[in-house]
């Protein structure tokens, strides 16, 4: 069993227990070393979005990495990993009943992993057998999708036209999405999912998940909305 804090791998001496009944302990370097590498990134485990984004922020509660998101409303949360279903981090999710409020100190916004660092997870979790996308279909019953931010954004009645820098998955590039929506308006900063049939956020104001038809759409036919 091992200590507080430790891998369930540590090789220390509290947790192997050195000449203490059966068999000599094998060490494996190569994975405490990808264990060591994880950390050092703050790699959020059973997180497929902490592959791409840093966890941006810690639990004031459990210590924990979280993601934490604020808009300019004043709105703030901790979420335990980005895209569908939103899941938010127990300790500051008052829905649950918690009274502890989320801090209103400021925290850097998320944001993407550079390109090496990226790599350099996914090859740490692949010494160590582990899939980021098998655990998150385990956790949630859905592939994870992709996750963007908005960079701007074009209302015309029910119809939003957005520009969006991609968090998670890919390569990080812009693109340009449609969905009409009767009550719900994105703003400059929003975070929300795609599986490309569908787009996903959580509206802070109401704590309600929405989900919307998307579509893509040309950078030409955005640009256009500004003309």
């Amino acid at each position: 069993m091992p200590g507080y804090n430790h891998y369930a791998d540590c090789p220390c001496g509290w947790c192997v227990k050195f000449g203490v009944g059966g068999g000599r302990p094998v060490f494996d370097a190569v994975a405490a070393n990808a264990h060591v590498i994880l950390k050092e990134r703050n790699y959020k485990e059973e997180s497929y979005a902490s592959c791409f984004v840093n966890p941006n922020a810690r639990c004031p509660v459990c210590g924990a990495a979280v993601f934490f998101y604020s808009n300019s409303y004043g709105s703030r949360v901790f979420f335990d990993d980005l895209g569908h279903p939103w899941p938010k981090h127990g300790c500051t999710d008052r829905g649950r009943g918690y009274s502890i409020r989320t801090p209103a100190r400021d925290y850097p916004a998320v944001r993407r992993r550079k390109r090496g660092e990226i790599a350099e997870v996914f090859n740490n979790l692949a010494i160590l057998r582990a899939d980021p996308r098998v655990q998150h279909r385990e956790r949630h019953s859905e592939d994870p999708a992709s996750v963007f931010i908005v960079d701007a954004v074009v209302r015309r009645g029910f119809a939003n036209y957005v520009r969006a820098t991609e968090l998670v998955g890919g390569d990080g590039e812009v693109a340009y999405f449609r969905f009409d929506s009767a009550k719900v308006e994105p703003r400059v900063g929003d975070v929300f999912s795609t599986d490309g049939l569908t787009l996903s956020f959580r509206d802070l104001e109401s704590d309600m998940v929405g989900r919307f038809k998307v579509s893509m759409i040309a950078v030409n036919d955005f640009q256009a909305m500004f003309e």
